[in-house]
């Protein structure tokens, strides 16, 4: 019930001057470590009701204080908000003793209680980040093991190509696995948390694989339970059905499948079809992987599928109904063309 306010709870108890508050945060502290409210009444010799009404009011006004509270949220000033700047932009909770891997509002909330001796509601964290410009973002992963020289050299060599006119498809590939199990994502709820029936009738699982074209705004997908190079040869042949008059650059990472000899020998019979390998541990550099993420938001989370076919209908079908807009809106290239104005890397 509380136990996501611990620490916070635990702050106000310690930092409590008023005898009467520093006992109901004692009690709401114990419970939210896990006491029962009985156990707790009993020690501080109040009724069980009282608990529940403490604990009411902390769940409504976030405070167990009978004083009056004007209603209005506390105001951030110049000297908050530049502390908040810093820690996001720091963004390392561990280095407070605040066991998260990054800021959301409780653990901002917890930092002011902790160290400035502030209670700012989370609302008040959350209108204030919105209204300076911050935006509340699904991480990218950055691979330490990413060599910079590389990735510009790889933009510089994509540019060249696609100047010199003689491709008319630059196109972006990439796999992803999927499984009729559901998986986690996010998603709103009016309760306290948000679930999803899961039963586990089986670990089924395929190969998806994907390419887009991000001028014109164009996905062509294969889903597959066969092996991944008859999966990918599959989707070599697809590329080439929708594209037979075309001269096609096929923008890949270098994952073993792409190699191999089948895929190999495809595209060594062939003048009108070339592969251009990324650099490696650049994900962000594949605008395919952005399409995956969102094939996860909008159907894969939070979903189970009866069969592998079904997600296969799923998918074909979702993606003839997206507009070539909307593909261009979640393919950026922006990655790539910071590349191209990057600093020379000796």
């Amino acid at each position: 019930m509380l136990e996501g306010d611990s620490n916070i709870l635990g702050d106000l108890y310690k930092n409590c001057k008023d005898a009467k508050e520093k006992i109901r945060y004692a009690a709401l502290y114990a419970v939210s470590r896990g006491k029962s409210v009985n156990v707790v009444a009993e020690i501080i010799d109040v009724e069980e009701s009282t608990i529940y009404d403490w604990i009411k009011k902390w769940i409504l006004d976030r405070s167990a204080s009978d004083k009056q509270r004007s209603g209005r949220p506390p105001k951030i000033t110049k000297d908050d908000e530049k502390e908040i700047h810093r820690l996001i932009d720091e963004n390392n909770p561990k280095k407070y003793g605040i066991n998260a891997s990054s800021y959301t509002t409780k653990e901002l909330q917890q930092y002011f209680m902790k160290f400035r001796g502030e209670f700012i509601d989370e609302e008040t964290f959350r209108v204030h980040l919105i209204t300076t410009g911050a935006h509340y973002v699904k991480a990218q992963l950055r691979y330490k093991e990413g060599n910079l020289k590389r990735q510009i050299e790889f933009a510089q060599n994509l540019l060249f190509l696609i100047q010199t006119g003689y491709f008319t498809k630059i196109l972006f590939l990439d796999e992803m696995a999927v499984s009729i199990s559901a998986r986690n994502g996010y998603g709103w709820t009016y309760n306290q948390r948000l679930v999803v029936e899961a039963p586990q009738n089986g670990v089924e699982k395929a190969n998806y694989f994907g390419v887009v074209e991000v001028t014109e705004g164009t996905i062509i997908e294969t889903v597959r339970k066969s092996a991944k190079a008859d999966s990918f040869l599959h989707l070599l042949h697809k590329i080439e059905l929708r594209y037979p008059d075309d001269k096609m650059l096929i923008i890949m990472d270098n994952s073993q499948v792409h190699h191999c000899e089948k895929v190999s020998r495809f595209f060594n019979e062939r003048d009108n079809m070339k592969p251009l390998f990324g650099p490696p541990y650049s994900p962000e550099l594949n605008p395919e992987e952005y399409v995956h993420n969102f094939f996860r938001d909008k159907l894969l989370n939070n979903r189970n599928f009866k069969s592998i076919k079904q997600i296969r209908f799923v998918i074909n079908r979702f993606v003839k109904s997206m507009t070539p807009e909307t593909i261009r809106s979640i393919t950026p290239l922006i990655p790539i063309e910071a590349l191209l104005s990057a600093p020379k890397v000796l």
